[in-house]
């Protein structure tokens, strides 16, 4: 039988006390060269009428100093404890199927490449930070944890966790 997905939860309305989201940005920022673009903020999502998860206090926005960087953050944030979706807004795709963004969501396990017009900004050399989501009550301790237990990237890009 499958595993079961943790649930995806968008914007609940309920405001979270911020230690998770605010963890996890102090954490990425010790392991690579980020810029914080922003955590808690009382807005609707870009280009849409409906409130962003960052009235929730439970998403940041931050952008990498490399490619490298970026890379390796991507492989350590899908599928870690607590993250429930990351927008990559830069990703165009491959030269046979062209993209405007991706995202990664918990209850799916896997990428989704969005088509033109699906998120504002997608697939624009300027829209060059991720969005990240964490779970409502996410344990910041249980969160940390998970993160210090994957290893910086190896030679081929991908993050590995530490086997216990």
């Amino acid at each position: 039988m499958p595993k079961a997905r943790p649930p995806y939860h968008g914007y609940t309305g309920v405001k979270d006390s911020g230690d998770a989201i605010e963890r996890l940005v102090k954490l990425a920022g010790r392991r690579w060269r980020i810029i914080n673009l922003g955590t808690y903020a009382d807005r609707n999502q870009r280009g849409k009428p409906t409130k962003s998860v960052h009235a929730d206090y439970r998403a940041a926005d931050i952008r990498f100093m490399s490619k490298a960087d970026r890379k390796q953050a991507l492989s350590v944030f899908a599928g870690l404890y607590g993250v429930e979706l990351i927008i990559d807004y830069q990703y165009t795709g491959t030269k046979l199927r062209r993209a405007w963004g991706r995202g990664w969501r918990c209850d799916r396990g896997r990428w989704l490449n969005y088509k033109q017009g699906q998120i504002s900004g997608g697939g624009q050399n300027w829209a060059d930070w991720l969005h990240i989501e964490v779970a409502p009550g996410c344990d910041p301790d249980r969160l940390e944890a998970a993160f210090r237990a994957t290893k910086k990237v190896g030679k081929n890009g991908i993050a590995r966790r530490v086997q216990k």
